[in-house]
């Protein structure tokens, strides 16, 4: 097994939250503006569908007014997304201990975006006090429901390490996982690991295949965009022509599981 040595606390804590802060700011409901028709549905189905319709409008008060009743009732949907108000301060005045609370109470009926935020609190103590164990244990669970945010989330744990060793099979593992998902974060990390050799072979035209799935994936951030097709474009101008071509039709051709 290729494993590595425990990272410090302070530096695996710089490496993660760089990219764990965004397991807590997934899976927010669409902003685009709602059709009539959806917002006379919505006007006719429950409150968590009404409170959706407002959030759509950005009447982000009405959305908590609505999804409030709902969560303290049990709707492990509403308590969610308003666990995503109180952590962005948006309708209600921003309490990340509300909104871990709120998590919490999802996450404990085993809903995996809930999970996947409550882990990404734990690790910043951002309204819970932080603890390593409780996010590996949170994001773990997250992950083995096949969330692919949080499988993503758990190979970037196994990775950099956070107050346990570093595996990079356990990550190439979660990365894979989350990639056949189409995760294009897990996706651009199979890519580097790839390039540089750390723990699959090095291979130049894998990395290469996995840079462009990242980098076309329409459901991809900006920052993943950009940075894949960095990177990408970095390691083509080392690799011949017969390879580059290769390597687009392996993209091309892409299955889950095919890589």
């Amino acid at each position: 097994m290729y494993s590595f040595p425990y990272l410090s606390r302070a530096a695996a804590a710089v490496v993660l939250l760089s990219l764990l802060t965004a397991c807590a700011n997934e899976a927010k409901p669409s902003k685009t503006a709602a059709s009539p028709a959806a917002t006379t549905a919505a006007a006719q189905a429950g409150p968590y569908e009404s409170g959706l319709a407002a959030y759509q409008r950005r009447d982000y008060a009405r959305a908590a007014e609505l999804w409030r009743p709902a969560a303290e009732s049990g709707n492990r949907r509403a308590q969610y997304q308003i666990a995503r108000l109180y952590l962005d301060g948006q309708g209600v005045p921003k309490d990340e201990t509300q909104a871990a609370d709120y998590f919490r109470r999802a996450a404990e009926q085993n809903d995996p975006a809930a999970q996947c935020a409550l882990g990404s609190l734990y690790l910043q103590g951002r309204g819970v006090a932080q603890s390593y164990d409780e996010a590996w244990r949170w994001i773990r669970r997250s992950a083995e429901q096949k969330f692919a945010l949080g499988q993503y989330y758990l190979g970037s744990l196994y990775q950099y390490g956070a107050g346990a060793p570093r595996d990079i099979i356990e990550a190439d593992k979660w990365y894979r996982l989350a990639a056949d998902q189409r995760e294009p974060r897990a996706q651009l990390a199979l890519g580097r690991m790839h390039q540089l050799g750390n723990g699959p072979p090095q291979d130049s035209v894998v990395a290469y295949a996995w840079y462009t799935l990242a980098m076309n994936d329409p459901q991809a951030v900006p920052e993943t965009k950009q940075t894949a097709q960095q990177w990408r474009t970095q390691l083509a101008a080392r690799m011949p022509t017969a390879s580059i071509k290769r390597a687009e039709q392996l993209a091309a051709d892409w299955k889950p599981g095919a890589m």
